[in-house]
């Protein structure tokens, strides 16, 4: 019987040590909170944004570019500039839309009845650093399509510095393009030149006698009405690309001026990789927490973009993909770009080493071949066959053997019954 007053194995050190770890993680966590505070404030709070329209009057038909530009910028690593414009009066030309910021841009947005909306968005890249000074952001162009005061209004203003302090203003400045109305009509009517003839025949009587009154028409039976129209379905714009160069920007209407007591936020997704540098073909698992809930998004390869494949974030932001390097990219310093609606999300430096050129196995020696001996097939036959006969010989002996006791027992015993029946 088991000893039941035998010391059970003491549990506590496997209560404390997760204590002991916990207190340990808080120590590190700590500090990166309160980084990550400290860095939310912008380095653009002195930044100037500006809004340039090419024309401010004309003709339909005619061009317009608006230009948008900063000033007195600290460490502009991502913008976004938000507007709205006449949709009656201009067309948005998704092919006039160029940056020299250096990075990349893109332009996403809708039309809805007379109201169209965009979204002018700009980031570097990877581990660049901000623009600073004077620069331009880029510019957007327009067609003017009806007489009247077309009005572009600069709803928002974002600005993201490298330490992911944000910056929003919303200035509400509008700039107008004007085209005239048509000129009224200056011709003044004509009078008439002959004077109206009197009437020289006297009037004659009727002579046909009234006609009576014809029964009514039946009422016709009401039609059904037409189903009231459906609205049309708002018209997308979309527009993306590369800057190349950081240009100097012109005078123009300030859209965006510092604002000191702006209470910036802090957003950002990140990337988690199983390696940094990949062999070409080599597969690496990427983990990118951070994101809009439940998007989807697109894996590129850059500096030029190669489209590794595309992916959907959770309920919580998140998703995990497995992204192959293709054998044909250029080695050296990459980046793995994470996109939603073309606008970057997330970056991470990679290095594309050489594919690890598997060894070729060596041939083994081998042994040198021997001469198989000859067989006498005569000799094995008739070996082969004189040991069967042998075989036989043994078989009928020992049946004789078995059989001749159990035969004689037999008869005895039959006897001995004979006998005693008698």
């Amino acid at each position: 019987m088991p000893d039941s007053r035998a010391r059970r194995p003491r549990s506590g050190p496997r209560f404390r040590r997760p204590v002991i770890i916990a207190a340990l993680v808080g120590l590190v966590i700590a500090p990166l909170t309160a980084t990550a505070v400290a860095t939310a404030v912008s380095a653009n709070a002195k930044t100037t944004a500006i809004a340039t329209l090419s024309a401010t009057e004309g003709v339909v038909g005619d061009a317009l570019t608006l230009t948008l530009d900063t000033a007195d910028a600290d460490d502009v690593y991502a913008a976004a500039v938000s507007l709205s414009f006449d949709a009656s009066r201009l067309t948005f030309d998704e092919e006039a839309v160029t940056s020299d910021f250096p990075g990349m841009y893109s332009v996403v947005g809708e039309i809805v009845g007379d109201e169209g909306r965009l979204d002018f968005t700009l980031t570097r890249l990877g581990t660049s650093s901000g623009a600073v000074g004077d620069f331009s952001l880029g510019e957007l162009g327009f067609t003017s399509a009806a007489w009247g005061d077309a009005a572009i209004t600069i709803d928002a203003v974002t600005l993201v510095d490298s330490e992911l302090g944000r910056i929003e203003q919303k200035p509400g400045t509008t700039l107008t393009f004007r085209v005239p109305a048509p000129p009224e009509p200056t011709v003044p009517p004509t009078e008439p030149t002959t004077p109206p003839t009197e009437p020289t025949t006297p009037p004659t009587e009727p002579t046909t006698a009234p006609t009576e009154p014809t029964e009514p028409t039946k009422p016709t039976n009401p039609t059904t009405p037409n189903p009231p129209a459906t609205p049309s379905s708002p018209t997308v714009i979309s527009a993306s690309g590369y800057g190349t160069t950081v240009a100097k920007p012109s005078s123009g209407t300030v859209v965006a001026a510092p604002q000191s007591s702006a209470a910036p936020t802090n957003q950002t997704a990140q990337i988690a990789a199983s390696t940094s540098k990949p062999g070409l073909g080599d597969t690496m698992e990427l983990t990118v927490t951070g994101l809009a809930a439940n998007t989807a998004h697109r894996i590129e390869l850059h500096s030029d973009p190669i489209v590794l494949g595309t992916a959907v974030s959770d309920a919580a932001g998140s998703f995990t993909f497995r992204a192959t390097i293709p054998k044909t990219a250029p080695t050296g310093e990459h980046e793995i770009v994470v996109l939603a609606d073309d606008a970057v999300v997330a970056t991470l430096p990679i290095t594309i080493a050489e594919a690890t050129a598997s060894p070729t196995p060596t041939a083994s020696p081998t042994a040198p071949a021997t001469a198989a001996p000859e067989v006498d097939t005569d000799a094995a036959s008739s070996d082969g066959s004189a040991d069967g006969l042998a075989w036989w010989i043994w078989i009928v002996i020992a049946l004789i053997v078995v059989l001749i006791p159990a035969v004689i027992a037999l008869t005895m015993s039959r006897n001995h019954s004979k006998e005693k029946s008698e």
